[in-house]
C-alpha cells in the first residue's frame, strides 16, 4: 500500500484540527500527517529549527531527513520552491478560503482535490498572492 508523509506549516499543535499557518518558511511549527492509502496512521507536531534561527535556507532538508516528500501551503518564495524540486518534495496548494486547518487539506489531499503549485502562486513579496503575508 503507498504511504506518504505530509507537512502543514501550523501556528499550534492541535493535530489535525491545527490552523494552517499564511508563511511557510518562517512558521513555528508543522504538522507532519503519515498516510498510508487513504488512512492517516500518524499525526505529529515539528518544531521548525529554521524559525529559531531566523533562517529558512534548510528547512527542506529538515523535513526530508523526516521523510516528508509532500508539503502543502497557501504560497511559498520561489528559492524554497526550487529546493522542494531539487529533493524531490511534491508541493500542493491549499487555498485560503477552503483550507483554514490541516484536516480539511488532508481531506482534500485524500480525495485529490489539490492541485500542485506553480511559479503564478509563488510569493513575491507584497505584490504576489501571499500580499505580503
Amino acid at each position: 500500500m503507498n504511504s506518504i508523509k505530509i507537512a502543514v506549516p501550523t501556528l499550534d499543535n492541535s493535530g489535525l484540527s491545527a490552523k494552517i499557518s499564511d508563511h511557510f518558511g518562517h512558521c513555528r511549527l508543522f504538522t507532519i500527517v503519515d498516510l498510508t492509502g487513504k488512512d492517516i496512521t500518524n499525526v505529529e507536531t515539528f518544531t521548525n529549527p529554521e524559525e529559531q534561527e531566523g533562517s529558512c535556507s534548510n528547512l527542506i532538508a529538515h523535513l526530508a531527513e523526516r521523510g516528508v516528500g509532500t508539503v502543502v501551503a497557501y504560497g511559498m518564495g520561489g528559492g524554497m520552491f526550487e529546493k522542494c524540486s531539487a529533493l524531490g518534495v511534491r508541493v500542493l496548494l491549499a487555498d485560503r478560503e477552503l483550507h483554514g486547518d490541516v484536516g480539511t487539506v488532508i481531506n482534500d489531499l485524500i480525495s485529490g482535490n489539490l492541485t500542485a503549485m506553480q511559479h503564478l502562486n509563488l510569493c513575491k513579496g507584497n505584490s504576489g498572492p501571499c500580499r505580503g503575508h
